[in-house]
């Protein structure tokens, strides 16, 4: 992930799922076109989100805010 990126993220303290290390060596992950992905890719990225979303403080949970100031980013 870029710098400035982690720079932002850190700043609003938002979580990152970063995919490209986990999925870039896989090839059976994305269809011929390079593009879309396979009913595993989709898997592989399910699961992904799932412990990020698992491991996300409390506060963290979209589900338990109500409301957020516009200059926040919306968090895991």
């Amino acid at each position: 992930m870029h710098s400035p990126i982690k720079e932002v993220l850190k700043y609003y303290d938002c979580a990152s799922l970063d995919l490209f290390e986990k999925l870039r060596d896989n090839q059976e992950i994305r269809h011929i076109d390079g593009v879309h992905f396979t009913p595993k890719g989709h898997r592989v990225i399910t699961f992904y989100l799932i412990r990020i979303i698992s491991n996300a403080p409390e506060k963290q949970n979209v589900i338990s805010s109500t409301a957020q100031s516009s200059s926040n980013c919306h968090r895991l």
